[in-house]
């Protein structure tokens, strides 16, 4: 039969680990907390220059395409015998077509950008690391239970 060990060694053992369980859990809080504070700073700027150019340019398209519209429906319904209504809507669906891929785009774009993915793992290893303490602790008390009967 094995000698159990002294509740005292056993006691300083197990404080032991779960300070150093704590101390890397408010550790990793802390390094969690800066990550994300940094990820957010770099995500809004990404978000504001897409956002930013998908205004420039939508608003430029505004100012620049309406003469050019209106002259390409002029010059369309002059080509096909003063027949406007057809000029107006073939104008139509190429501006349509036109702005809707580049718009597409830009939504994509503002979509595509990655919310936190280096914090993310940060968290997914730090959760990792506390579960193999926490079964290292588990051993421990299951080893000095057997080591007592």
């Amino acid at each position: 039969m094995a000698t159990p060990l002294t509740s005292t060694s056993q006691t300083e053992s197990y404080g032991n680990i779960f300070r150093e369980v704590t101390a890397s859990a408010k550790q990793l809080l802390k390094s969690e907390v800066e990550l994300i504070k940094v990820e957010l700073k770099d995500l809004s700027t990404q978000a504001s220059n897409h956002l930013t150019q998908a205004i420039l340019f939508g608003a430029l398209i505004i100012v620049s395409v309406v003469p050019l519209l209106a002259s390409a429906v002029i010059a369309l319904g002059q080509y096909w015998n003063d027949n406007y209504a057809l000029s107006s809507l073939v104008v139509g669906l190429v501006c349509l077509g036109t702005g809707g891929f580049f718009g597409y785009r830009a939504f994509n774009n503002l979509t595509s950008v990655k919310m936190m993915p280096a914090s993310s793992v940060a968290v997914a290893e730090g959760a990792e690391a506390v579960q193999r303490k926490t079964g290292q602790v588990a051993e421990a008390v299951a080893g000095d239970k057997n080591e007592i009967h």
